[in-house]
């Protein structure tokens, strides 16, 4: 599933019709390679859905387990969240420090969370070429 599927899209607990905020970013960890929390807008609940809490993803909404689900970041999420490690329109560096693009896209694994790939400018990339990602850039490992 790519990341651009379910930016702006409703977060509603299941078994409800009740929004809880929109989705307005992905919080991805390149200590584990996973999504750590969606980001949400215009939520009164919070800005965060932590992976644990997303239920599904539908052509139109992202199910969560409740409405409380939608609250402020914790624990590594905030830490993503403070450090700004946003990945998508980032500058894409090597480890040496050359700019080789930027992310345009993320593809995720829906049930794990697990990242499968960036989408660049400079062409699709395996995400376990993903050590690092700050409030600058991506820095990306070739093989």
């Amino acid at each position: 599933m790519l990341f651009s599927h379910i930016l702006h899209h409703q977060v509603v607990p299941t078994g409800t019709h009740d929004t809880v905020g929109y989705v307005d970013g992905l919080l991805v960890d390149p200590s584990t390679g996973k999504v750590a929390a969606l980001r949400i807008g215009q939520s009164l609940r919070g800005d965060t859905v932590h992976w644990k809490d997303v239920e599904g993803f539908s052509p139109y909404a992202v199910a969560v387990v409740s409405a409380d689900a939608a609250r402020p970041a914790e624990g590594r999420a905030a830490e993503l969240l403070a450090g700004d490690h946003q990945i998508m329109g980032k500058r894409l560096l090597t480890a040496a420090g050359d700019q080789i693009g930027r992310v345009t896209d993320v593809e995720f694994d829906p049930s794990t969370g697990r990242i499968t790939r960036l989408l660049t400018t400079d062409g699709p990339i395996r995400a376990d070429y993903l050590p690092a990602a700050g409030a600058y850039a991506t820095v990306q490992r070739r093989a």
